[in-house]
């Protein structure tokens, strides 16, 4: 590899690579390691508990961290899946006292191998790491701009404003008609609802699509979490 810089290009010799926060496809693995003449690692963790696992270098399976974290691969019965089936991957963190995270769900689907592997390590594995399945895809457009335009408006609201709100939720009913659903402990302020509504307004100026501010006693989970954005027109 080549780096240029103010003295001049010089050769840097690279022996591993470490691939981070997206999934990489083994195609593009293959052509960085041929590229760079060097071995590709890929780890797998969340923002939530940190690192879960990590690759064997002999193979594309990932092997659990098992004193820092428990993982289960389940059916959507939350029954275990046997060996070599697919299911959701929840993880149960062991390192938080202070917010323990219990069959956390990571909304990523893999599969479950036998603990065995050809580079000798006996914990507990899994590979085929499918990646989040996001259906939002295939939403209208506009749907993350209008989205957007709320969370910026109530990211940005003076204190006094955001205060009275617990929960909010961004319900889209149908391409041209939302509702945003407000758990309070008190009135909203008119200045909150005129800043959501001016940055509404501002995404489309010839036909924006309708917004209803409603409160609500509560916003129920979907599947194991409570959503910030649900969509009726999200496909099955």
């Amino acid at each position: 590899m080549r780096c240029v810089g103010g003295g001049g290009g010089k050769s840097l010799a690279i022996d591993r690579v470490l691939s981070i926060s997206q999934q990489l496809p083994q195609p593009i693995e293959q052509l960085i390691g041929k590229k760079l003449s060097a071995s590709v690692y890929e780890n797998y963790g969340c923002n939530e508990i940190g690192l879960i696992a990590s690759r064997s270098p002999l193979s594309h399976r990932f092997h659990v961290h098992v004193e820092h974290a428990l993982v289960e691969i389940l059916n959507d019965d939350d029954s275990p899946c046997a060996e070599g089936e697919s299911g959701r991957l929840v993880v149960t963190a062991l390192n938080n006292p202070a917010m323990p995270l219990l069959r956390y769900d990571t909304g990523d689907y893999a599969r479950k191998v036998s603990s065995h592997c050809e580079c000798g390590r006996t914990l507990p594995s899994f590979d085929q790491l499918f990646g989040r399945y996001r259906r939002l895809a295939h939403l209208p457009q506009n749907t993350w701009l209008y989205w957007d335009s709320v969370s910026r408006a109530l990211a940005g609201a003076q204190l006094v404003d955001i205060k009275p709100v617990r929960q909010y939720q961004l319900h889209q009913k149908s391409e041209s008609y939302y509702q945003l659903r407000l758990v309070l402990r008190g009135p909203v302020t008119s200045r909150l609802e005129a800043d959501i509504r001016q940055a509404w307004r501002a995404i489309s100026t010839v036909a924006p699509a309708r917004l209803d501010i409603i409160s609500v006693g509560k916003i129920e989970r979907t599947g194991k979490k409570v959503q910030d954005f649900i969509s009726d027109l999200l496909p099955s």
